[in-house]
Order: C-alpha cells, then sequence, then structure tokens
C-alpha cells in the first residue's frame, strides 16, 4: 500500500517546509492544551483550603489564556497543512491533465469516460484528504497518544489502564469497518466506470 504512494515524494518535498510548520503547530496545540488539566488540578486542589480571589482570577486567566494559544495554533495547523494539501490537489490535477493531454486517441476510444473523470474528481480528492487531514490527524494522535498516556498513567495508572483497555478493540472495529467502506468504494467505481 505504501509504496504505490512513493509519487507523491515530489509534492510532499515541494510543501514539506508548511507541512513542518503545520507539525510544529499541532506539537504547541496539544502541549497547550495538556497543561490546561494541570492546572485545573491544582486549581481544584487549592479548593480544600482558604484561598484568596485573587489566585483563583490568576488561574481563571491563565486557563483563558492557554486555550485561546492553543486556539490559535490551532489555526495555524490547519492553515499551513490543508492549504499545503490544497497546493498539492492542484498540482496533481495539473500534472494529470498534462498527462491526459499527451495519451494517443485510442487511449481514449478504450478507456470509459467514467473512469477518467473518477481519477480526476474523487480519486485525486481521496489523495488530498490523506495529504492533508490525514497527516494531521495522524500527528495529531500520535503526539497526544505520547503526551496524554504517560500523564495519565502518572496521575492514576489503574484508571489509565481501564480507561486504555478498550482501544486496540477499538482499533481492530475501526480498521475493519474502513476496509469494508475501501472495498464497497472501490466496487462503486468500477461499477460507475463500466455503466459510462
Amino acid at each position: 500500500m505504501i509504496a504505490h504512494l512513493t509519487f507523491l515524494r515530489p509534492y510532499l518535498r515541494r510543501y514539506r517546509g508548511y507541512l513542518l510548520a503545520g507539525c510544529v503547530c499541532v506539537l504547541i496545540h496539544n502541549v497547550l492544551g495538556l497543561i490546561v488539566p494541570m492546572v485545573m488540578r491544582h486549581v481544584v486542589d487549592l479548593l480544600g483550603g482558604e484561598v484568596k480571589p485573587l489566585t483563583i482570577w490568576a488561574y481563571a486567566g491563565a486557563i483563558v489564556g492557554l486555550t485561546l494559544f492553543s486556539g490559535i495554533f490551532l489555526f495555524f495547523m490547519r492553515r499551513t497543512i490543508i492549504w499545503a494539501s490544497r497546493k498539492m490537489e492542484f498540482d496533481l490535477r495539473g500534472d494529470l491533465f498534462a498527462h491526459l493531454m499527451s495519451l494517443s486517441q485510442s487511449y481514449f476510444d478504450k478507456t470509459p469516460t467514467g473512469e477518467i473523470l473518477s481519477r480526476a474528481s474523487s480519486d485525486i480528492d481521496a489523495v488530498r484528504m490523506m495529504l492533508g487531514p490525514g497527516i494531521m490527524y495522524t500527528v495529531n494522535t500520535v503526539i497526544v497518544s505520547a503526551g496524554a498516556i504517560p500523564f495519565m498513567l502518572y496521575l492514576d495508572w489503574r484508571l489509565a489502564l481501564y480507561t486504555l483497555l478498550p482501544l486496540p478493540i477499538i482499533s481492530l472495529i475501526v480498521n475493519r469497518i474502513g476496509s469494508l467502506v475501501h472495498h464497497r468504494f472501490r466496487a462503486i467505481q468500477e461499477h460507475f466506470a463500466v455503466l459510462s
């Protein structure tokens, strides 16, 4: 599967600066998001004793500030990675069109129009989704897992294990459903290609 995606390397290299900046924004966004629960924990601990209103306001300001900065980096994360994926989609469409223009008339005589249109529209859109949101959510999941799981284990390892127990089962179910959706999507594409 990954071997089939090697043709995307030039497009990824072309916009690697934007993708890297987006990944840095993902990291900062998630780090700030993980700090907020730690601040909340301190606030809850303080409520057990005497606490000055000014202290509560200071913690509230810290939470609002962290959330605001986290939102800013969330915006730039989406802005850079999604923008790069749109540019890669534009380049892919241009290269596909140039390739189609170089083909002989006999290719178009024996290839269904629906198949060509499918390659030029839904297939390239699927590639863009993988290059944009796919990369963004994968990096986001890795960073959140690397940060949140140790933090959960530190706070309460028993509760963390109970929480993480269903993850392998959920992963298998999602993988199975994803495989079914992929096969059915391909079958529908082939069906409409034959009809056209």
